[in-house]
């Protein structure tokens, strides 16, 4: 037995889900990356018995949070597709929360990654010597 889908839901399926659900697995894909490369390299940024630390560890937290504010969202555009196919009328309340997840992971993402720009430059011109010759 098949339900009929609405032309609605059958737009969302096909341009909405899809492209929000790409979207994020991607995007987690590359927040990820990001997290995983600081981490490996945090003896080349910065060194924990200075100032460079908090940027460093505020960006961890802002992309852990990115990750999991996306992977929030993935799971309820998820759902929502699973509504717009069973005739659910719920799934465009779900699409604006899972869409409302995701920019708030992109705010998190781009938080990680300033704060990473901040423990950089920090770790940059604190290691710079004071005078010439020095």
């Amino acid at each position: 037995m098949h339900l009929p889908i609405s032309d609605e839901a059958k737009n969302f399926m096909t341009y909405d889900y899809a492209e929000l659900k790409d979207l994020c697995k991607q995007f987690l894909t590359l927040v990820s990356g990001i997290l995983v490369f600081s981490i490996t390299f945090t003896d080349k940024i910065v060194e924990f018995n200075g100032l460079p630390r908090w940027p460093l560890l505020i960006s961890w937290i802002a992309f852990i949070g990115a990750i999991v504010l996306c992977g929030l969202g993935l799971g309820l555009i998820a759902l929502a597709g699973g509504q717009a196919v069973s005739g659910g009328q719920s799934y465009r309340i779900m699409e604006y929360r899972a869409v409302w997840l995701t920019f708030g992971a992109g705010l998190s993402f781009l938080i990680g990654l300033a704060a990473l720009i901040v423990a950089g430059v920090l770790k940059m011109f604190i290691d710079l010597p004071l005078r010439p010759g020095t």
